[in-house]
């Protein structure tokens, strides 16, 4: 289902094993359907650790020319702490309400209990020492991945707290930056 909100192109191998013509066909519908100058937005939340892959899509032989000077990143980047507490919530809420265990396969112990949220930190955390690059939350490694890849002036960084307390500073940031 959060593929029909969410692309999931970058961070989903069998899906950027497609090529961009698949990329692209998502937003068909975009283009077709303007009679002017548009944005066409991307806004799957898991894309964070994936900075070459957007990159070498739009630098692509098979990009638009201008693709890659088009193109502005805007991250909003949440509390450490609460972004993981909303993420188990998530995965809580779709364990409990019969959904697929796989999803949230962390949560739930071999015996089928569900952890609390400090168990579940605890696997977190050792799971990050090992393959700290996987995990969203870290993110300064990420940025300065994405800033080997792309002009700092491509990127508008946000904070979701700000989001919140108050949006219509936000979106005339944002409004800027486009």
């Amino acid at each position: 289902l959060h593929f029909v909100k969410e692309v999931h192109f970058f961070d989903k191998p069998h899906r950027y094993n497609e090529g961009i013509e698949f990329y692209a066909k998502r937003f068909e519908e975009c283009v077709r359907h303007s009679s002017h100058k548009q944005f066409i937005m991307d806004t799957t939340p898991s894309y964070l650790n994936q900075a070459r892959r957007v990159y070498k899509t739009y630098t692509n032989k098979k990009a638009e020319n201008s693709a890659i000077n088009n193109l502005k990143l805007i991250c909003i980047l949440r509390e450490s702490i609460s972004r993981e507490l909303s993420w188990y919530n998530h995965k809580l809420s779709i364990v409990l309400n019969g959904g697929d265990e796989k999803y949230a396969y962390d949560i739930v112990d071999e015996n089928s209990t569900i952890k609390s949220f400090d168990e579940y930190s605890d696997v977190l955390a050792q799971q990050m020492k090992e393959k700290p690059f996987l995990y969203q939350s870290l993110y300064v490694d990420h940025l300065k991945e994405w800033a080997r890849w792309f002009d700092r002036k491509k990127f508008l960084i946000l904070s979701y707290d700000e989001l919140v307390q108050e949006p219509s500073t936000i979106i005339h940031r944002i409004e800027e930056f486009l």
